[in-house]
């Protein structure tokens, strides 16, 4: 299991292989088509985004998302379907 801090106090996620070829991505920063919250104390949406980008968009694109809550997602479908962290900017 790795775990990395998203740049801001209130946000982490870690990763874990799940079997020899899945992985899994455990996140309060990435959601099914969000981001974490930014408006707590701490929080830095340029820094959240940067994170996102930087470390759970270099994952494999069938990466299974597990949000600190709501419905599961991949990183290949936010990275097409987030408005927040759209993968192209």
């Amino acid at each position: 299991m790795r775990r990395w801090r998203s740049r801001t106090s209130a946000c982490e996620f870690c990763t874990r292989r799940a079997t020899r070829r899945d992985r899994c991505a455990f996140s309060s920063a990435l959601f099914q088509r969000g981001i974490g919250r930014t408006d707590l104390p701490g929080g830095d949406t340029q820094k959240i985004v940067f994170s996102i980008r930087n470390v759970l968009y270099r994952l494999p694109p069938k990466t299974v998302v597990y949000p600190g809550h709501g419905p599961s997602t991949t990183i290949e479908e936010e990275m097409l379907l987030n408005p927040f962290v759209p993968a192209d900017r």
